[in-house]
């Protein structure tokens, strides 16, 4: 299931999840379908909040399918943007070789 920080990546409560990561929130946490909170900002287009979770530490390359592959799919070009600016591999497979771009 989702953490907390899950929910509040998808819905970009900014000031939400930097109280949760002081508090201690595992920014690395997988719900059930292996997604990370920056997975899940990056598929529904939140362009700040995958910018604050890039600079708080998360693993841009984490997952079969990266939050990179997940941006390109949804369509999120803005976002795109951002993971490529902060170096994210575009030739990186999924779990099928697929690369995002």
């Amino acid at each position: 299931g989702w953490t907390a920080l899950h929910i509040a990546a998808e819905r970009e409560r900014l000031a939400f999840a930097l109280a949760l990561i002081n508090a201690g929130a595992d920014i690395e946490a997988q719900d059930d379908l292996g997604q990370t909170p920056l997975h899940r900002a990056a598929w529904v287009g939140r362009e700040k909040m995958v910018k604050f979770l890039l600079d708080a530490g998360a693993d841009k390359g984490k997952g079969e399918t990266t939050a990179l592959h997940l941006a390109c799919r949804s369509g999120h070009a803005s976002v795109v943007r951002v993971l490529l600016e902060e170096k994210a591999d575009p030739d990186l497979g999924d779990e099928k070789g697929v690369t995002p771009l």
